[in-house]
């Protein structure tokens, strides 16, 4: 556990810990001993007109309403980000990003669209870094080519939140110590620079994770300057931003997970459900009983399986999706918008199928629900999913209240004479009486 490293590392003295800095006589005898896979690009090492496209694509994506403030959940409280991002990647991707989803805006997009040239500069230059990486890396590898990319917009007007670092005393970090999560194992991380000509005041620093001998590394980096952590460098250390007096862009690339976050996956099993769904409604349809539940027409484990699939939906996709707004909404109106709309009309099918079976549950054979087994852990499962439904819709008001200044959009809407309404908590009561009483 995290504690446990922390007390192998000297428990609560990890404070005063040494760094290094560029002009130190050790600084590069550190670097070469517990660095040698951080590789560091100077502003030389890239063309003028490599530079002025990397300028010009982050003014656009500046300029175009790319770039949002995001909400996340730090220790069990709702905070808008005082950073604002953008992510790009291939088509149908999507990232976890602090226990939410973010929708990547497609590169390589087949359909003709007005930002399709700004996306594919995105991905033009990352392939840039990827290839002077592969030339020079330690590994004499090729690096597989890179799936997103996460635009970083440091406002220097927020510089008073940021928090002081408290292991190093390196000064206000823009970015806290951590790792890049959700990278494909061994993979590179490489990070371009773009700031104000002239401006040596921004900072990265990088550690050795739970080593509190070794000393951080603190590099100046200016604009055009870039770097690319290679091999197991993410897995093994940590990095921050320090932050200097001028606005500040940063491009950070990196090759993805994406098994459970692309809208393959999410079609397969949204498929699945439904085929699952319209052969129960077949099944039931050619009987004379009004029992709707027996084997063979559906099982436990098929039902759950839907559920959990609606629930996903709800939950992991479409609000995620609309939390962020009408210009979000607009901006993905090439790609994830359809492709949303299309997950919601599943979801309501599913929705539907729902209310169909609860409402036999409770009005149609309650007492079997307490008399025979399989039907006692149908309505077992269905109360379990109620309140797993109950508890993510509470903690999503509570997200919408924190932002609702930026007037987040409210979907799936949830009609009050649906049979299943927003606030659940009626149907489970009733449920719940009638599985256990």
């Amino acid at each position: 556990s995290m504690k446990r490293k922390l007390e192998q590392c000297g428990g609560r003295e990890i404070h005063n810990l040494s760094s290094v800095c560029k002009g130190d006589k050790e600084f590069m005898e550190v670097w070469n001993t517990h660095y040698a896979r951080l590789r560091f690009f100077d502003q030389n090492t890239f063309s003028a007109e490599f530079h002025h496209a990397a300028r010009t694509t982050l003014q656009k994506i500046h300029d175009a309403g790319f770039l949002q403030r995001f909400v996340v959940k730090l220790r069990n409280k709702f905070i808008v980000v005082s950073t604002a991002r953008a992510f790009f990647g291939d088509v149908g991707l999507t990232y976890g990003y602090f226990g939410s989803r973010v929708f990547l805006h497609p590169w390589n997009l087949k359909d003709p669209d007005i930002h399709n040239p700004l996306r594919d500069h995105v991905r033009e230059l990352g392939d840039e870094l990827r290839r002077k990486t592969t030339t020079e890396t330690l590994d004499e590898v090729n690096i597989p080519a890179f799936n997103m990319c996460l635009v970083n917009h440091y406002d220097t007007t927020s510089r008073a939140t940021w928090q002081e670092d408290a292991y190093h005393n390196l000064g206000k970090m823009a970015l806290a110590w951590h790792q890049d999560p959700h990278c494909s194992p061994l993979s590179t991380i490489s990070v371009y620079h773009s700031g104000e000509e002239g401006d040596d005041t921004w900072e990265v620093g990088f550690r050795v994770m739970w080593d509190k001998e070794t000393p951080a590394l603190q590099v100046p980096i200016r604009s055009g300057d870039s770097y690319s952590m290679t091999h197991d460098f993410n897995s093994t250390h940590q990095h921050c931003v320090l932050t200097g007096t001028s606005p500040r862009f940063s491009l950070a690339y990196r090759d993805t997970i994406t098994e459970g976050n692309t809208w393959s996956s999410i079609s397969e099993k949204v498929a699945n459900a439904k085929d699952l769904v319209a052969k129960h409604y077949l099944r039931v349809s050619q009987k004379t009983t009004d029992d709707i539940l027996s084997e063979p027409e559906i099982t436990v484990a098929e039902l759950e399986e839907i559920q959990n699939i609606h629930t996903e939906l709800e939950f992991s996709w479409i609000r995620p999706f609309w939390f962020q707004g009408s210009v979000h909404a607009k901006l993905h109106e090439s790609y994830w918008l359809p492709a949303i709309e299309a997950l919601e009309n599943s979801w309501w099918e599913l929705e539907q199928y729902t209310s169909w079976i609860i409402s036999h549950c409770l009005y149609s054979f309650p007492n079997m629900l307490s008399q025979d087994q399989d039907h006692h852990d149908i309505g077992k499962m269905f109360c379990q999913q109620l309140q797993k439904r109950i508890e993510l819709r509470q903690e999503w008001k509570e997200k919408y209240l924190c932002v609702k200044q930026t007037e987040p959009i409210r979907r799936p809407e949830i009609l009050d004479t649906s049979f299943l309404k927003e606030d659940l908590t009626e149907v489970l009561s009733w449920l719940w009486w009638v599985v256990f009483r």
